[in-house]
């Protein structure tokens, strides 16, 4: 069986080359959620990142899509919190 890109993400992949995935925890990320578009909209604007669902490595986990580096470690910097769905701490275990 294939597997098909839709054109939306492709578009998003081309558009934003650099990508923060982040793990949302089983109860969902709650009102960190909108603190984290707020500030994505007073600081990043709306034409300089996206955001779409990914599949996580061992749990769910969502993709926020930036066009400079800068932008992604100012997010990164500003959620410190947030942990990146690369599956490293399963890979400690």
């Amino acid at each position: 069986m294939s597997r098909h890109t839709s054109p939306n993400k492709q578009r998003v992949d081309d558009a934003f080359p650099i990508r923060v995935k982040i793990k949302i925890p089983p109860n969902g990320l709650g009102n960190l959620l909108d603190d984290i578009h707020t500030w994505l909209q007073a600081h990043v604007g709306d034409t300089r990142y996206s955001n779409q669902s990914v599949k996580g490595v061992y749990c769910h986990a969502t993709a926020y899509y930036f066009r400079d580096l800068r932008d992604a470690q100012a997010f990164l910097v500003a959620f410190p919190k947030l942990d990146l769905a690369d599956g490293m701490d399963k890979a400690e275990s």
